[in-house]
């Protein structure tokens, strides 16, 4: 039965002056009766949600636009006007990314064309058409200012999303690049001339002999015989191809309305191994420069159950490359997944933990994806099964919808809190480089690249340290000055410019961590020499003596070195390479066998470097070695880094489950404590603050936490049973 919620008291207004913290779910309100919208957005109000994502695929263009003189608004009108009755937002989707059929009849040649020449035919997964297309490009621009137009004045409308994931097409099963299409083809020539002016450059840097722009076509992959130079400028045209399309819809859309925000969302990077973002062409930084808001599209079971320090680093990767915009939860997992045999129902306890998680991160805006199932389950994926609603089959409240309004509630009531907190400064980054990306997407190490960072990622999470993410350009501009530790993760690729820049940060001050084939090569593909390139020989005090290939190999530690307080004596592995190193005034912290030099540090002006020969944060992903994580510790100290959050758990070995973080204003902070293990945890928890607080409240009872106030310093108890969140509200 179509439950309908009960008036309740204690509902949050959207009117007070409390700062507005988008709250809601995705609604595709097409498939169900205008009874069933009065009474889904009646209950979506009454639960606390007080926004909904509609029209970024379903009741998109290919719903408004029927036939090419023709715009049908009706079904989308009526149900933003029952928004405004229950004071619900609203945030348009400009669905772009899902033409109407007819494009297809009036422009044959306007789908997306693979590497191998096949066209990309797809009436349901989008993307469906190639914006480099012109007469797709002149119907999408006809269709964007309709819809804007239509809604910018109507008073429901709270902000834009830009079409959806814009990003090429991928299908399960296929690893196909795209698009290789004669208007692509145009257009990456076009590109090739602005960046380099002159033919003669191009065949210089590539080692090419074309006589003409118009001889050059897109290159294959390094590992398929394709050349390196070329498949790096491939891709990123690529990338800035999808971005420049966001950005001009952007431009246009706020040419017509600068009243509302734009926010476009995006796939987690690498997120599931199946989907690599070189294919798809997201580049985050790049997409975030034209938006007010960037949105992750975060489902922490998919197909597999992630590590949550997976679903951790994505908010923090993203969070990263919006620069100080918003970062927004755009679509977050509300119901079962897509998948037959691997189909997973989140209970409660899922959605709690997940929608904390976010929140910890720092988002500005929460959309589960979504209210209810769809009567036809997943039709973009052709699957018919229920798929990813909050809410039961029959549109009635289930136990994960209630639990959702209840945070909502919290949200509500903290919007101030929530609008305006940020994560603490961050001490330490972790270097993400998209030619590096690229490049080892290319040559069939993509998996082994993000391996790597994301076993780092995990090191510094379950040592509940505050990160960022930095990318080569960002650190040439000056972006390492706030941080003490650097870490470069496979960072194969580096140009001679920011190999200056880590030179100069560590110098200063300053500590970094590089492994195995550090620099190996510029950003065009060249080799540099000695290894590590870019002058980072001289900073690590050591270059290559000799390197071989290995799944994995051990390093035993130096049993003297006062810089490994954690991980002095132990065995520590590495995966990918046993790189012999030829230390030059540095201190051997590890050794391979036969006493050769596996990991150095050196003092360089007033920091560290410290360089390992083998890949450390690829290994501690797939062979979880638990020393890596004390190294990473030992990293922490010698740099200095601030330990802001300490947590002690009891059982003890809950600590890698155990996700910690926290929010700060100038006058508050909020710790999350989110206990991802099965057994019940007690957990005392230090922060590291600077502030005085006084207070501490358990913000999801009311009631008083008992707090052990220092200088600086906040301690307190906290006990949370499995897979439950304990949410702590420090005051002065």
């Amino acid at each position: 039965m179509h439950q309908k919620v009960s008036a309740q008291v204690g509902v949050p207004d959207m009117e007070s002056s409390r700062s507005f913290f988008p709250f809601g779910a995705s609604y595709y309100g097409e498939a169900f009766t205008k009874n069933e919208w009065e009474t889904d957005l009646s209950n979506m109000r009454e639960l606390g949600f007080n926004v909904f994502r509609i029209a970024e695929l379903y009741l998109g263009w290919e719903w408004l636009q029927p036939k090419p003189d023709l715009f049908h608004f009706d079904e989308l009108d009526e149900i933003v006007r029952i928004a405004n009755r229950n004071s619900l937002k609203v945030i348009l989707g400009i669905g772009t990314c899902s033409p109407p059929p007819w494009i297809f009849a009036k422009y044959p040649d306007v789908r997306y064309v693979a590497d191998d020449g096949t066209v990309h035919r797809s009436s349901g997964v989008w993307p469906t058409a190639c914006h480099n297309h012109p007469g797709f490009m002149a119907e999408a621009e006809r269709f964007v200012k309709e819809i804007v137009t239509h809604y910018r004045d109507d008073p429901a409308l709270y902000a834009w999303q830009l079409d959806n994931e814009r990003r090429y097409p991928r299908r399960t099963g296929e690893e196909k690049l795209y698009c290789y299409c004669h208007n692509t083809i145009l257009a990456f020539q076009d590109w090739l001339k602005r960046k380099y002016s002159s033919l003669d450059l191009v065949n210089r840097l590539w080692r090419t002999r074309y006589s003409s722009w118009d001889e050059i076509e897109p290159a294959v992959r390094p590992i398929e015989g394709g050349n390196v130079p070329a498949w790096i400028d491939w891709r990123i045209f690529s990338d800035e191809n999808i971005s420049d399309f966001v950005r001009w819809e952007a431009g246009l859309v706020k040419s017509l309305d600068s009243k509302h925000l734009l926010m476009t969302n995006m796939v987690p990077m690498e997120y599931e191994p199946a989907i690599c973002h070189v294919i798809l062409g997201e580049d985050y930084w790049k997409l975030g420069e034209s938006v007010d808001a960037l949105g992750l599209d975060i489902y922490p079971r998919w197909k597999v159950s992630f590590h949550p320090s997976v679903v951790s680093e994505a908010f923090d990767l993203a969070r990263s490359s919006a620069r100080g915009k918003q970062l927004w939860a755009a679509e977050l997992q509300g119901g079962p997944t897509n998948a037959w045999f691997n189909l997973y129902t989140p209970s409660a306890s899922d959605v709690r933990r997940w929608t904390w998680s976010a929140l910890a991160s720092g988002i500005k805006g929460a959309i589960y994806y979504h209210w209810r199932f769809h009567p036809v389950g997943a039709p973009w994926y052709n699957m018919q099964i229920p798929f990813q609603g909050l809410c039961n089959p029959d549109g009635s409240l289930s136990e994960r919808v209630l639990a959702a309004g209840e945070i909502a509630k919290v949200v509500s009531e903290y919007g101030d809190f929530f609008s305006s907190s940020s994560p603490p400064t961050a001490d330490v980054a972790i270097l993400y480089s998209r030619t590096t990306h690229i490049s080892a997407y290319g040559e069939g190490v993509v998996d082994a690249y993000f391996d790597s960072i994301k076993g780092t990622y995990r090191a510094l999470w379950q040592n509940h340290v505050s990160v960022d993410f930095l990318t080569p350009k960002e650190l040439v501009e000056g972006g390492l000055e706030k941080f003490r530790l650097l870490l470069m993760p496979f960072s194969y690729t580096l140009n001679d410019m920011a190999g200056v820049k880590v030179g100069e940060f560590v110098q200063k001050g300053g500590t970094v961590f590089a492994d195995a084939r550090c620099a190996l090569t510029d950003d065009h593909g060249w080799l540099h020499y000695p290894i590590p390139g870019a002058g980072l020989s001289e900073v690590f005090g050591a270059s290559e003596r000799s390197v071989a290939s290995t799944p994995n190999v051990e390093m035993k530690m130096s049993s003297a070195s006062p810089h490994l307080a954690q991980s002095q004596g132990k065995v520590m592995v590495g995966a990918g390479f046993k790189e012999v190193l030829e230390p030059q005034g540095s201190e051997v912290l590890g050794e391979f066998d036969w006493n050769e030099p596996a990991i150095v540090l050196n003092r360089y002006g007033l920091g560290h470097a410290v360089l390992a020969g083998s890949y450390l944060g690829l290994a501690y992903m797939r062979y979880e070695n638990p020393i890596f994580r004390l190294f990473v510790r030992d990293l922490l100290s010698i740099s200095g880094a601030e330990e802001r959050l300490k947590v002690e758990t009891v059982p003890g070995d809950l600590d890698d489950w155990i996700e910690a973080k926290a929010l700060e204003t100038s006058d508050s902070a909020m710790i999350f404590l989110i206990n991802h293990s099965d057994q019940l945890a007690n957990i005392d928890l230090t922060f590291k603050s600077g502030k005085s607080f006084k207070k501490a409240l358990n913000v999801l009872n009311k009631e008083e936490v008992a707090l052990e106030p220092d200088e600086g310093f906040s301690r307190f108890r906290r006990k949370i049973e499995a897979g439950e969140c304990a949410i702590t509200l420090l005051r002065r």
